[in-house]
């Protein structure tokens, strides 16, 4: 079964949809094609920016940060939290509304909030 080269190609970043990983010999077993063909198809696709070449195959190119859990985000850059946190709540006076996002840098500004009467609004 041989495959034109842009059906290849979707048909390798619709099966690297479904999976994390695709070895070489899958990708060969799946295509009906030639090793050295499928490793054209993959050199392209990642200067593409669609997918990772890997030892032994590819991978989907992450195009999403994998986020920080919430202890080492309120460790990153804490002095400078603080630093906008403590100018931040200087600003906030009696009888306003405050919109308060979720966030380590947020966190820090509520434990310098002097004003009374304020309302708060988070999410």
């Amino acid at each position: 079964m041989m495959i034109i080269t842009e059906k290849r190609h979707e048909l390798i970043l619709e099966e690297l949809s479904h999976k994390d990983f695709l070895t070489l010999q899958e990708l060969i077993d799946r295509t009906g094609c030639s090793a050295s063909t499928i490793r054209r198809d993959l050199s392209k696709l990642q200067q593409l920016g669609k997918l990772q070449r890997v030892h032994g195959g590819a991978m989907l190119k992450e195009n999403r940060m994998i986020e920080a859990n919430l202890t080492e985000k309120l460790a990153t850059n804490l002095d400078e939290k603080k630093m906008i946190a403590k100018i931040a709540a200087n600003q906030i006076n009696d009888n306003e509304c405050l919109f308060i996002d979720a966030g380590s840098s947020t966190l820090e500004l509520i434990k310098y909030i002097q004003a009374k009467d304020i309302i708060v609004v988070t999410n």
